[in-house]
């Protein structure tokens, strides 16, 4: 298996250049913020990276959890994975 972190990196740059607050775990990462900012950043990580590699994005988007989410917002609950 080839080394993700570059791309995964990459992803987690754009999501956080637009104001996003991203919170990193182990295998997946949340991305917080206003819906419309979700959804066009997940969508720029997966066009830069699609650019360049094989790339699958799975995302579970909610308003409903964690508790602590702001209302108003939404999250992405993100698993990154591609490869050549």
């Amino acid at each position: 298996q080839e080394d993700m972190s570059p791309a995964i990196d990459e992803a987690l740059e754009v999501i956080r250049s637009k104001g996003l607050e991203v919170r990193p775990g182990p295998t997946s990462t949340v991305v917080i913020g206003e819906p419309g900012l979700v959804f066009a950043a997940l969508e720029e990580a997966y066009r830069r990276l699609a650019a360049k590699i094989r790339v699958v994005i799975v995302a579970t988007v909610s308003n409903a959890c964690p508790s602590r989410v702001p209302a108003g917002t939404h999250h992405a609950h993100t698993v990154y994975g591609g490869g050549s």
